[in-house]
């Protein structure tokens, strides 16, 4: 039994000295997978690859959800793929129900990962909104105006210096709608209850701010033909290396250097992005990121020393998790296992949830083994609002410098012109008529004039002249009802405009206006060269539009006769 143990050893140990010898064979890729080759480069997303699945999974009706499926798993951020599989998942099924919704707020969430889709959608809300601002107020003079004008030349024939308002109308409509629309408002404010001049003091500070509230607007849409502005997110969010090469080569700025220097060192030019960072260092020598990525190329390229020296930089700076657990890594690599264990466990204490994460990536990507910082949406902005610079439109004839002005005279001659508010003509509640201070000095009861008094309350005139006049004044309420009913069909909230509650008219205006100009903002500005945009904001516009249709209907009917 002994002599059979050492012939087995002796045999073992032959092989072993056999085996030494042969040459070391080169260890095979065996992945074919291009996405997982994709994420050994740092790039997370296909976006382009995952539209052309979505287009096709159209196409092949049969094959749809298996392209869908698929276009998520290559573009895990991109919110349009979930949408699309959330809608061809819905039935009545309360499982495929629940998978839909699921899919829906997966969308959702994926927004906040996906910088140009969330830009795509602030800029969306944010020029709907002041869309539906002007249209509301540009509905309010277009409403008023025409039954506030006689009005207006009741009082200029009273005191000719007033003539000098239409002259000023006629100038600043020359300049462009919005001075006009401005002009306008300023005239008819004068008739509005107290309530309602929030309207017009709104409109005129706008009018005031203009130039501040169109630098967001020209950041919407400058911001997206931004070459370094796509290649700082595209590095960043793992879309694309080689395009940011390009783009950035001869950038100065700290998010494009920053960009930079991590695609190199994802593409695997270590030495040019120890350079680049080096580089960002001498203007940034604080920033915490760039030690740890300086970090990350020295790890890479076998300096583990210099490496640890960067990560601990970085802690002094600021500690956070993603240098400490690659502090642990460089530690561990260099057999130091109690100060890995020190630094991972301080990692963990620092957040538990990232260092899941970065050890669940960096068991699947060899390349990920030490984890690079990122730049956020906070940075994304501030490059956006860089480019933003050039002034794309002009909404005036005049220099855009000057429009506060012009908002200033007219915001000063409104307030002017409402000091006497006691001296305003108005019409009489029963038959239309104007009704002036200036000229007719007696009482009135309940804003009548004095013939209406005479009629309907007095008794004084002869019955055949009372009789016509009660048969004026319904025909006058006929009239106005009309009107008003014809308001309501066309435009919730013009209906209470029209009948002088300005205020409440000019909010249901706008909240009937603002889906619409949502809708139509969102089919013109697009997110880049890609035929699909936020599909959800679509159904959620026609049903809000529907809802306050029919509670306008619904509230004009209720209250038509106390308009009248």
């Amino acid at each position: 039994m002994k002599r059979l143990s050492v012939i087995t050893l002796l045999i073992l140990f032959i092989t072993s000295l056999v085996a030494a010898q042969k040459p070391a064979q080169p260890v095979q890729d065996v992945s074919n997978d291009p996405v997982q080759k994709r994420l050994e480069r740092g790039l997370k997303s296909s976006e382009f690859y995952s539209f052309y699945l979505i287009d096709k999974a159209h196409s092949e009706p049969d094959r749809i959800h298996d392209h869908l499926t698929k276009a998520v798993r290559i573009s895990p951020n991109l919110p349009a793929a979930y949408f699309h599989l959330a809608w061809v998942t819905i039935t009545t099924s309360p499982a495929n129900f629940i998978e839909s919704l699921n899919y829906l707020l997966r969308g959702f969430s994926a927004y906040a990962r996906n910088f140009f889709w969330s830009f795509n959608l602030i800029g969306i809300i944010f020029m709907g909104l002041s869309a539906a601002f002007a249209v509301t107020i540009a509905i309010v003079v277009i409403v008023r105006l025409p039954s506030d004008m006689p009005l207006i030349s009741h009082e200029i024939k009273e005191e000719n210096k007033k003539f000098f308002q239409i002259l000023l109308l006629l100038f600043l409509s020359a300049f462009g709608p919005l001075y006009f629309i401005g002009a306008a408002l300023m005239l008819i404010s004068a008739y509005f209850r107290k309530n309602d001049l929030v309207i017009s003091y709104a409109f005129f500070i706008a009018l005031i701010l203009l130039p501040i509230l169109l630098k967001p607007v020209e950041m919407f849409i400058s911001a997206e033909l931004s070459p370094s502005l796509k290649a700082v997110v595209a590095v960043n969010e793992g879309k694309d290396n080689k395009y940011a090469i390009g783009v950035l080569s001869t950038a100065e700025e700290k998010p494009e250097l920053f960009s930079y220097a991590l695609a190199l060192k994802r593409e695997g030019r270590i030495g040019d992005a120890i350079a680049a960072y080096n580089k960002l260092l001498e203007k940034q020598p604080n920033d915490p990121r760039i030690y740890n990525n300086l970090g990350n190329c020295y790890a890479i390229a076998g300096q583990i020393e210099n490496a640890i020296a960067m990560y601990e930089k970085a802690n002094n700076i600021k500690p956070h998790v993603t240098a400490y657990y690659n502090l642990a890594q460089a530690s561990r690599e260099l057999l130091r296992f109690e100060d890995g264990d020190k630094f991972y466990d301080e990692a963990r204490r620092l957040d538990a949830g990232a260092v899941t994460a970065f050890r669940e990536n960096s068991s699947r990507i060899p390349n990920l083994y030490f984890i690079d910082e990122l730049l956020g949406f906070g940075d994304f902005f501030r490059l956006a609002l860089k480019s933003s610079g050039t002034r794309l439109f002009s909404l005036s004839l005049v220099p855009f410098w000057f429009t506060p002005l012009i908002g200033l005279i007219i915001m000063v001659s409104f307030v002017s012109l409402n000091k006497k508010r006691d001296n305003k003509a108005y019409r009489c509640k029963r038959c239309g008529a104007i009704i002036c201070p200036k000229c007719d000095r007696s009482i009135k009861a309940g804003e009548m004039c004095q013939d209406c008094v005479a009629s309907l309350v007095t008794l004084e005139k002869d019955p055949r002249d009372r009789i016509a006049k009660v048969m004026a004044v319904q025909d006058k309420k006929k009239s106005r009802k009309w009107v008003l009913f014809f308001l309501t069909l066309v435009m919730p909230g013009a209906n209470l405009i029209y009948a002088g509650r300005i205020l409440a008219g000019a909010i249901m205006t706008f909240f009937f206006i603002t889906p619409l100009t949502l809708l139509v903002v969102s089919l013109f500005y697009r997110i880049s060269i890609y035929p699909f945009t936020h599909s959800w904001l679509m159904f959620m516009v026609i049903a809000v539009t529907l809802l306050f249709y029919f509670i306008n209907i619904t509230m004009s009917r209720r209250f038509l006769k106390r308009w009248v």
